[in-house]
């Protein structure tokens, strides 16, 4: 495959595009092959050795004959991740304010606590968020009731990262919870990989988190998802001068 050069301001479908800072955009067929020019634009961006044409056509064919590992949507039997729908909202509020307590509980400055109308606000918040970012909010559905969620929401550029980077388009999970009784089932990865699969969906380049630092529990479940440290957030008391 013959990689193109345009120059339109219209993109033809079916056809990806990848925008270069240098005002090229480079049109593909298909997203796989989209996916190793990326690939192997990152090895050049980082110091290898530079590809020409005839090489990226060779490091296509390589990548695209070698095994490829495929994550799939595994849901715990009895389980089924639904959309969230209106009839949904007070057994959400119960999760949000159950993770609230539990994050609360494990910080020892005493700044994260569950205010006292904290449950009708942050949920009127968190909804008019997935409104504002293209979000979505998926529930695991048990036998009886709701026993988790992951809400997801979408960035893309403005502001300071159209200054500082090249401003990808982000799939970023704000709460993930699992009620404590349903622990350890594999619940909490179900619903990462739920979110993940609608990101890809929305052609979203990374799927990023935050985690509080004590929350080492959760943070075994990213990192067991391949979710790696990108920034660290560093907090310390204002001392009196």
């Amino acid at each position: 495959m013959a990689i193109r050069f345009r120059r339109e301001e219209e993109v033809l479908e079916p056809y990806v595009v990848i925008y270069m800072k240098n005002g090229d955009r480079l049109y593909f067929n298909n997203a796989e092959w989209a996916d190793y020019y990326k690939t192997t634009w990152d090895l050049n961006r980082i110091g290898q050795k530079k590809l020409n044409d005839n090489d990226l056509i060779d490091f296509f064919e390589r990548q695209r004959n070698a095994p490829k590992q495929v994550r799939t949507l595994t849901i715990p039997q009895g389980i089924d991740v639904v959309e969230y729908e209106e009839a949904h909202a007070e057994r959400v509020k119960d999760l949000l304010v159950e993770l609230q307590t539990h994050l609360a509980s494990l910080d020892d400055r005493g700044v994260i606590v569950l205010k006292e109308n904290y449950r009708e606000d942050y949920f009127a918040y968190l909804m008019g968020e997935i409104e504002k970012h293209e979000g979505k909010m998926l529930l695991a559905q048990g036998t009886e009731s709701v026993i988790g969620l992951v809400v997801c929401k979408i960035f893309q550029g403005g502001g300071e990262q159209d200054i500082t980077t090249s401003c990808p388009k982000i799939g970023f999970i704000s709460d993930l919870v699992v009620t404590e009784k349903e622990r350890g089932k594999g619940i909490g990865g179900a619903l990462l990989a739920a979110a993940e699969k609608y990101f890809a969906e929305c052609e979203c380049a990374y799927t990023q988190l935050e985690v509080f630092a004590p929350n080492t529990g959760a943070r075994r479940l990213y990192e067991k998802y391949g979710f790696e440290t990108n920034c660290l957030y560093l907090s310390k008391r204002t001392e009196t001068v």
